[in-house]
């Protein structure tokens, strides 16, 4: 870029969950390009790193500035949300060929994946038993078992009981009913596991959550999140992460899982068919239960993880993004400053 521009860099939650690590990588990458970090007066541009809080701002002097907006979620085009988008956003960032694809009809449209921190999230020269003693976790709960991780939030905050239709995690119970008790268990972790949790000890499912076990009616956003160190051991310790959701901007478990070399099924949301191999990709309980069986039985399974390795470091690396960052932003000066 011709000109270092001054920018409003908007959307952190404060939580340390997703969105903040959104906020701090987009950060860094600007700061890296010589762009400077500004507040809305001052600012050349409004950058969001969630689309959905420039629409939701009642600030004017941020609807009088170039805005660029990055698609953090499955966007419906016929909803209000985005035709208020369509008036206020003049360049939207998509994470994924798919939102690429839809979104590129209607407007001003750049990819630009999630960023994972590849310098944390990577394979461990550790093996479970050592995992666990670093993680306080009795071994002897994971000894012999095929381990499937889920890190996600199932609902939200308003309502911890009911399960969260875009994550559906009635399909993972689904997937866990199917398979054999004494030799698979779910291990959960994160925020927010209240639904998925009673649904466990209900259809007697064995599990084993990483945390404060969450009270009813207590939403656990401030005790139970983990930072990236302790989630890059998490991804390390399990034998293969499930993603059952039914709406994805992402998600970043697969680029997580990607970056660990831990085996992942999807269903096909996101970016996950830009990152995994077809074969990792499920469309029902018996599909997912299938894979999960031979991924039980099979040791010769490497070239799943090498492809998706492969996949993560060319489309989201620190390099990659780096580069695509600053065209970004030189043809973001070019069309709208």
């Amino acid at each position: 870029m011709n000109k270092m521009a001054s920018v409003y860099l908007l959307g952190s939650e404060g939580t340390g969950w997703s969105i903040d690590y959104d906020y701090n990588h987009t950060e860094m990458f600007l700061l890296s390009l010589g762009h400077k970090i500004s507040n809305p007066i001052a600012a050349d541009l409004v950058h969001a790193v969630w689309w959905n809080k420039i629409i939701r701002r009642r600030t004017l002097p941020l609807h009088y500035k170039p805005v660029m907006a990055v698609v953090t979620n499955e966007v419906d085009t016929d909803s209000k949300d985005f035709k208020r988008g369509q008036d206020i956003i003049d360049l939207w960032i998509v994470p994924s060929d798919r939102a690429y694809e839809k979104l590129d009809p209607y407007v001003d449209v750049k990819y630009q994946p999630f960023y994972v921190d590849e310098r944390v999230f990577q394979p461990l020269n550790l093996d479970q038993e050592e995992l666990c003693a670093d993680l306080g976790i009795n071994y002897k709960r994971l000894e012999n078992r095929f381990v499937i991780g889920s890190f996600q939030r199932d609902s939200l905050g308003e309502n911890l009981q009911a399960p969260k239709w875009q994550k559906n995690p009635e399909l993972l119970v689904d997937i866990l009913s199917e398979l054999p008790n004494d030799e698979v268990l779910l291990f959960l972790a994160g925020p927010r596991r209240h639904w998925i949790i009673n649904e466990c000890e209900r259809r007697g499912i064995p599990y084993l959550f990483y945390g404060s076990d969450p009270e009813p009616g207590v939403d656990d956003l401030s005790y139970n999140v983990w930072g990236k160190w302790t989630m890059n051991k998490l991804y390390n310790l399990i034998d293969c992460y499930i993603v059952p959701s039914t709406s994805e901007g992402g998600p970043k478990a697969i680029l997580e899982s990607a970056w660990t070399k831990t085996h992942v099924l999807s269903t096909d949301v996101g970016l996950a068919s830009d990152i995994i191999d077809d074969w990792c990709i499920y469309e029902n309980s018996d599909e997912a239960v299938e894979k999960v069986i031979d991924l039980m039985t099979n040791d010769t399974d490497d070239i799943l993880l090498e492809y998706q390795h492969k996949k993560v470091v060319e489309r989201a690396s620190y390099t990659a993004m780096l580069k695509r960052w600053n065209n970004i932003y030189e043809y973001f000066e070019t069309a709208h400053l």
